[in-house]
């Protein structure tokens, strides 16, 4: 099951438009639609309303946030790929102290 999200600038709302989407199947794609956001003002310590949440699923959650990530200049597209990346430039460079100072620890 794959999953995937749009962001796209809004500039006659001054804001963004994100549309979100996961494929259950070959034949089926689940695309997540919200109301209009309105605004309401609640006491400063209250808790948000229960119906104030938008709730999605795992998959579709890191596609929007992988898509809001790239909208607003981010890298962080893939965390895995750029722990192996991390962790394969420390070895270089592990492995190259090593032979700099002469396999001395």
């Amino acid at each position: 099951m794959s999953a995937g999200a749009n962001v796209q600038e809004d500039w006659m709302r001054g804001g963004v438009k994100i549309v979100a989407w996961a494929h259950r199947s070959e034949h089926t794609t689940q695309i997540v639609q919200w109301v209009q956001p309105s605004v309401t003002e609640l006491p400063a310590e209250s808790m948000p309303p229960e119906d104030a949440f938008l709730y999605l699923t795992d998959d579709i959650a890191r596609a929007l946030y992988e898509a809001l990530s790239v909208h607003f200049g981010g890298n962080v597209v893939d965390a895995t790929r750029l722990r192996k990346d991390y962790d394969a430039e420390r070895a270089r460079v592990d492995l190259f102290i090593k032979h700099t100072v002469g396999g001395v620890r």
